[in-house]
């Protein structure tokens, strides 16, 4: 997966997430603490987003 933005900083304050798809793949944002994670919408256990 390449490099993507996804918007500005203030679009994601802390404690926030958003779901997008980004080439054909649901991905999570999340900012934890200041600290952004992409993780795949998918629970590895269910298949299920």
């Amino acid at each position: 997966m390449g490099r993507h933005v996804i918007g500005n900083v203030g679009d994601l304050p802390q404690g926030s997430r958003v779901v997008m798809t980004l080439e054909n793949r649901s991905i999570g944002i999340f900012n934890v603490g200041g600290n952004y994670y992409a993780l795949k919408n998918t629970c590895p256990h269910q298949a299920a987003p």
